[in-house]
């Protein structure tokens, strides 16, 4: 049967650029699921979602893969960091069992929301058994630039 549900909270800080941390694990049924941030509307958001066994990512009007993985092991937990700035996307995905992170892919988007929007969550094809735990959103920082090394002074 074919299954679609979409929750966006409304009480998480409306944010243009930012970064989302969520911690999640699947069970045997794997099924569709995603991740928004930035989202405004059922079409103007960025979603990161799991699809048959390659994670894609998902502008205004565009999509396209962000690259394959494997499975993700049924009962496990995993952690995804999702960082947003203006059109530019990167996923990280942690397993925690192992503690190697993987970076699934890094993508510039033709379009993306111009404004600030909130997180949420999307399942499709299916009912499936997911457990999420400890979100997080908080505002994009650019990193510090590194600080100038000494140099020993020379005479000339």
């Amino acid at each position: 049967p074919e299954f679609f549900g979409r929750i966006v909270d409304d009480d998480s800080p409306l944010l243009k650029n930012g970064v989302m941390t969520v911690r999640f694990q699947v069970g045997e049924n794997e099924g569709r699921y995603g991740f928004f941030v930035r989202t405004t509307s059922a079409s103007e958001r960025i979603m990161v979602a799991y699809d048959s066994g390659t994670w894609k990512w998902y502008g205004v009007g565009s999509s396209g893969d962000l690259g394959a993985t494997d499975a993700l092991t049924p009962n496990q937990w995993y952690t995804m960091k999702i960082t947003y700035v203006d059109n530019q996307l990167k996923v990280l995905l942690t397993d925690e069992e192992t503690g190697e992170i993987s970076v699934i892919g890094k993508v510039t988007m033709g379009a993306a929301p111009a404004g600030p929007g909130h997180i949420g969550y999307v399942s499709w094809w299916g009912a499936k058994d997911m457990i999420i735990d400890e979100v997080t959103v908080e505002p994009y920082e650019e990193p510090a630039p590194p600080e100038a090394p000494e140099y020993a002074a020379l005479t000339i």
